[in-house]
């Protein structure tokens, strides 16, 4: 489902946008104030306009936020699960990162803090991630040489050579190119190697140009234009002179044209990386792998189409027939069967992100295990399967997996069983270092009836404490995500011994975030999340992240936790919110307190 070209115009107060699910929401914001965004679960937030005030921005489970086209003052990210964000501070950017997930931003870098193995990105529309070193390096031969030069001609071939490594390459061929013989020579050098990026209709006749006269100095092709892939690469094909050609990524194209492009990819002879993205539901996929899986240099591989299961009739690989490629991305086309054959043909994989929406799985019994005796890195994001499928998923592939991230939304409360997990990692992931499950569970459909019913606090047993995997609950917008990961120092603990024992920590580790809350529907929060949580855990930590929370609020929800021991709070109001029930002020003031908590973090108090 896709909403689009939602305009909030002008507000002068704080903007909550909040996105769950599976659908698409495009947002154009003009806004004088500060704003809050909260996504989960697997759906899409796309912003673009402009905000004057700071922005917080929260994305959990898979979602992705896309705010490159919507600067803000400072953007506070905070990321969790396997999501990407894209974002643009214009003062600046802080970000904190759990799990898997990437943040590529734009705009000075003040504060990061990583937990887990997510990664920071310098915006690709900066033209690439920044090395310090490099620019420092850079920076310092720039003021050596600036001492005595009165021309930019007087700069040394090695300094263009380092410029040039920050800009696109029909940039360079149309800013140097014609300015005198030496930058002919320096452009034609074997030493300097373009990156391509058909984005602009401007400089594509220095593309062709480039692809013609400086085939052999090509590094990568990017094309984000998909019409202007189709007229030029159904007039053009690769040879072995695109000897530097290490990088593709191209954007969906016709078949006629595609099929005929991919035959030869084979004759590039150092063709590492590809990437399609096939968006307009090609349905020949089977062809598509066929060539692909054929490409012996290739080591990275990225298919991400739109549509779900379009990959039903690859044949198992019985020919003994395999490749190189170690780092496999494949999103929505493959059922459980597909991805389990496309491994067999992959014996040098080390790691695999696999996502779909609506996977299905059919005689997932009677495929035979494979071996990837160098896999160490799963990432799943799934929905739609059962918690005995996934078992017997993992049971087919034989593997010493190191690290495995695992998102889904499906109504099965087996995910929640500790002992299950257990078991399963126990017999079959003995190799297992890292452990990062993201279960949604949707309040949609009156599923908030469907509690838990095992026995709770199992996840605080020996077995997860002796790994340092830990419980955490939040509270996201229409469900609940329930968290396991590799535990992190939270700000009410003060760590000064490294043989501290983290047992008694650990058996108290489990949280409950509040990141969508209604001063009005305070009784949701504790008949229906709260009650959700507790079925799984004691809550020993509370953290509400939600600016100006109503204080009247907090005895009743406090109250609903006897265990509690720490509260963070973003801020508190004390104005009565609109359309608030008088009675129910007059219930919270006279609740007696009954909370035990010793310690509290208030960022910020607001006097309204």
């Amino acid at each position: 489902m896709r909403s689009t070209n939602v305009v909030v115009s002008n507000p002068s107060s704080l903007l909550n946008v909040a996105h769950s699910g599976t659908g698409t929401v495009i947002l154009e914001l003009q806004h004088d104030s500060n704003i809050n965004v909260a996504i989960s679960g697997t759906g899409q937030l796309i912003l673009s306009g402009r905000v004057l005030g700071n922005g917080r921005l929260s994305i959990s489970g898979t979602a992705h936020l896309d705010a490159l086209t919507c600067p803000m003052k400072i953007v506070t990210v905070e990321m969790s699960g396997t999501g990407l964000a894209r974002v643009y501070g214009i003062e600046g950017v802080h970000a904190t990162m759990s799990g898997v997930g990437t943040i590529c931003y734009r705009g000075p870098l003040l504060s990061q803090v990583i937990n887990g193995l997510g990664n920071m990105e310098f915006s690709k529309s900066d033209m690439k991630q920044f090395n310090n070193e490099k620019i420092k390096k850079l920076e310092c031969k720039f003021k050596q040489q600036t001492l005595s030069i009165t021309t930019i001609e007087d700069f040394s071939n090695e300094l263009f050579f380092q410029i040039f490594d920050y800009l696109d390459g029909c940039e360079i061929y149309y800013g140097f190119m014609d300015l005198n013989k030496r930058f002919q020579q320096l452009l034609n050098s074997s030493l300097l190697l373009f990156k391509i990026n058909f984005d602009n209709k401007f400089f594509m006749n220095i593309c062709k140009q480039i692809m013609t006269l400086n085939k052999h100095q090509i590094f990568s092709i990017n094309s984000c234009k998909p019409l202007s892939m189709n007229r030029f690469f159904s007039s053009f094909s690769f040879d072995s002179s695109f000897k530097q050609l290490e990088s593709l990524v191209l954007y969906e194209s016709q078949s006629n044209i595609l099929i005929p492009f991919l035959n030869n990819l084979s004759y590039l002879p150092r063709l590492f990386s590809l990437t399609l993205y096939l968006l307009e539901g090609l349905t020949n996929l089977v062809d598509i792998y066929k060539i692909i899986l054929k490409l012996s240099m290739l080591k990275y591989l990225v298919i991400i189409t739109k549509d779900s299961n379009l990959l039903n009739s690859l044949s198992i690989n019985i020919d003994q027939q395999f490749n190189n490629i170690t780092h496999l991305y494949i999103k929505n086309h493959c059922s459980f069967n597909d991805i389990l054959i496309l491994m067999s043909y992959t014996p040098q994989l080390h790691h695999i992100c696999y996502s779909n929406m609506n996977c299905i799985a059919t005689n997932i019994k009677n495929i035979s295990p494979i071996k990837l005796s160098k896999l160490k890195r799963f990432f799943l994001c799934i929905n739609g399967i059962k918690f005995d499928t996934f078992e017997i998923f993992l049971s087919k592939i034989d593997s010493k997996i190191e690290i495995l991230s695992f998102t889904t939304r499906y109504e099965d409360m087996t995910y929640l069983d500790a002992n299950r997990w257990q078991s399963l990692i126990l017999n079959k992931l003995s190799y297992l270092k890292i452990f990062d499950l993201n279960y949604y569970v949707s309040f949609q459909n009156g599923f908030e009836n469907r509690l838990y019913h095992g026995k709770s606090n199992q996840f605080s047993s020996s077995f997860w404490i002796e790994r340092k995997w830990i419980c955490e609950i939040r509270k996201e917008y229409g469900g609940i995500m329930y968290l396991i990961h590799p535990y992190k120092t939270r700000w009410d603990e003060l760590i000064l011994d490294e043989t501290v024992n983290f047992s008694p920590v650990m058996t108290k580790s489990t949280q409950l975030i509040l990141n969508d809350i209604c001063a009005k529907q305070w009784r949701n929060i504790i008949h229906v999340t709260i009650r959700h949580a507790l079925a799984l855990a004691e809550i020993y930590h509370l953290t509400i992240s939600v600016e100006k929370v109503f204080f009247g609020i907090l005895i009743p929800i406090l109250n609903s936790l006897p265990k509690l021991c720490s509260l963070k709070l973003h801020s508190l109001s004390f104005g009565d919110p609109e359309g608030m029930n008088p009675k129910d002020n007059k219930f919270f003031f006279s609740m007696k307190p009954k909370s035990k908590i010793t310690k509290v973090y208030l960022e910020r108090m607001d006097t309204d």
